[in-house]
């Protein structure tokens, strides 16, 4: 059995893409071990046939500018050469360096799977001030990502538009697509919905976010366009370091009692638990290249859920939802624009119901059922296993 290893700095219970790739994997006959390093213990469990470990006492800095960091670098790097595996497969950049180690040493495979454009990416900082050494360290990231690019067997990233990117900075074939799709929700689904969790009765307009609470996310400006709305109520469904800030400014805008957190729940339950609102929104800001043509789970989400989308009106996003007729784009994200197109839905019951059906009809296609077989047929083509 080929053996598979799987790395990435994150919340394995919280990583959608992650959970579905190693599941598919493991389904295909692959013994699949994900290094889960943001992971609470306990320190080795089973998941769906795929075990999930996180060796660290700590924390995987970006920047090992405390001893402690360099420690936690050891510790990973001892506990990636005692387990043998045909293929490192590394979720993203601040990974990449061990999985290449790993396979180096071992003679194993390399896979990449940038689930951003990390040479032009939003962080750090969001265009506030950072530290000049923490700049030459981003910059030292950036150009290993460059030469390591080159070594991997095969590379996967999450659009076409950030595959063309790579491909002319890395100068070399174009990266393998496999999108952040998302199976359409079962018709046996009994799970919890957001308008029982909420007691919100189905005639109250409601609009959804889903993912972590950030900045650049367009939540500021869906907030202060939900106060002009009094009908219509938001429901943040995540977590992260905007959730006081938006609190706040909820309450400052009158529309607290409107605005509803609600806690993160597994990836893959995400349709099911939305599935009853009136709308998702994705309001991505054009802060990056990585942004600007990202597709995001989110989309996704809200397509399995077969609700109406109001989106940015960024490249990749913008296309896919024009393509299909499932939802609206605005160029200007401002609060009165979205304002403005709100109540243009709520006035127009049936347009917001032609959207909806648009977004059903595209889950038939946009479905990780469908993208699946593109990450698996790549993995026996490398593997030199039959597809």
């Amino acid at each position: 059995m080929i053996r598979v290893g799987m790395i990435v700095n994150s919340d394995f219970r919280r990583d959608g893409r992650v959970q579905k790739e190693s599941f598919a994997l493991a389904a295909a006959g692959y013994a699949v071990t994900v290094f889960a390093l943001n992971t609470c213990r306990p320190e080795d469990e089973q998941w769906a046939g795929v075990r999930v470990v996180n060796p660290l006492s700590g924390s995987l800095a970006w920047f090992p500018y405390k001893p402690g960091y360099l420690a936690v670098y050891r510790q990973l790097l001892s506990a990636l050469r005692r387990e043998k595996c045909d293929v490192w497969h590394a979720h993203d950049l601040d990974v990449l360096p061990f999985a290449f180690v790993a396979a180096k040493l071992q003679g194993s495979r390399l896979v990449y799977d940038a689930h951003e454009y990390w040479q032009d990416y939003d962080w750090p900082g969001y265009g506030g001030r950072v530290s000049f050494v923490r700049r030459l360290l981003w910059a030292a990231w950036r150009r290993l990502e460059r030469r390591l690019a080159g070594r991997c067997d095969l590379i996967i990233t999450v659009s076409e538009g950030i595959t063309r990117l790579m491909a002319q900075e890395f100068r070399m074939p174009v990266p393998l697509l496999v999108r952040n799709c998302v199976d359409p929700v079962s018709p046996a689904y009994a799970g919890p919905r957001l308008r029982r969790v909420l007691n919100l009765s189905a005639d109250v307009p409601l609009v959804v976010y889903t993912g972590r609470l950030l900045k650049g996310r367009g939540l500021g400006n869906l907030v202060r366009a939900l106060a002009g709305l009094l009908e219509m109520h938001l429901a943040l469904v995540g977590e992260g370091p905007m959730a006081s800030v938006l609190a706040e400014l909820a309450e400052d805008m009158g529309a607290a009692g409107r605005v509803h957190f609600v806690p993160p729940v597994s990836p893959l339950t995400v349709p099911g638990l939305i599935s009853d609102a009136s709308l998702g929104a994705a309001l991505i800001e054009d802060v990056s290249l990585s942004k600007r043509y990202s597709l995001p789970t989110k989309l996704f989400e809200y397509v399995a859920a077969g609700l109406p989308l109001l989106v940015t009106g960024l490249p990749e996003m913008a296309a896919l939802v024009r393509r299909h007729g499932m939802g609206l784009v605005l160029d200007d994200t401002g609060p009165e624009r979205i304002k403005t197109a709100l109540e243009g839905l709520l006035a127009e019951p049936g347009r917001l119901a032609q959207l909806k059906a648009g977004s059903i009809r595209a889950g038939r296609e946009l479905n990780w059922r469908n993208e699946v077989s593109l990450l698996t047929h790549a993995y026996a083509e490398m593997a030199g296993k039959p597809a």
